[in-house]
């Protein structure tokens, strides 16, 4: 088989979709007026070409003591003149996707945290149709939005073990404002295929 993974002691290779620490990389300003307790950070990095929800999947605080919980952003809506009426409880955020702008809702400063990862949309590993008797031993896949490792159709002989997969799925279905459904898994292997064996991962928050 083909072996993706890690051998010898120490930490787990560890691989997240957050670009960047948002606690310490970035400045959080507050919006204030209207929204007081309401910050703000330009978010470009979010908006990925052909991504099924172009969007922040997932706010992860210090490491996972607490997480955020996404809320929608109101179309149309101007934050600066208008009360942003979806966000009002700690860790709540929205999304403003025609100006790229992250909106979270703080009763102190987010960069007081120790640290804040933020979650996009994507796959860890993804297998192409085909691609049999892979395996994946001995990672840390932390906050994917999607999956943290996708088998397609009618895959033979995946093996995932000794890996740590945390903070998984949030995207949602299909990116409109109606769209209520998200998903997302640790591991998935979709639609047929035989011989597979995932054993001694711990699995948590997906």
């Amino acid at each position: 088989p083909t072996i993706f993974g890690a051998f010898g002691s120490g930490d787990k290779p560890r691989f997240t979709s957050s670009v960047k620490d948002y606690a310490k990389d970035v400045i959080w300003k507050e919006v204030g007026g209207k929204n007081a307790n309401v910050w703000v950070i330009d978010a470009p990095e979010f908006i990925l070409e052909g991504a099924v929800d172009p969007a922040p999947t997932n706010v992860i605080f210090d490491n996972g003591d607490t997480v955020g919980l996404r809320k929608g952003f109101p179309v149309g809506l101007d934050p600066q003149n208008e009360k942003l009426y979806t966000l009002y409880n700690q860790g709540d955020f929205a999304y403003d996707e025609a100006n790229k702008k992250l909106y979270l809702y703080s009763l102190y400063n987010p960069n007081q945290y120790d640290s804040i990862e933020i979650s996009r949309g994507i796959i860890c590993i993804s297998l192409v149709f085909g691609a049999d008797y892979f395996v994946v031993d001995n990672l840390n896949i932390h906050g994917f939005g999607r999956f943290a490792i996708q088998g397609p159709t009618g895959n033979q002989g995946l093996t995932v073990t000794n890996c740590e997969i945390g903070f998984s799925g949030g995207v949602k279905h299909q990116n409109t404002a109606e769209a209520v459904n998200r998903y997302g898994n640790a591991i998935e292997f979709w639609d047929g295929g035989a011989d597979f064996h995932v054993n001694y991962n711990w699995i948590y928050q997906t």
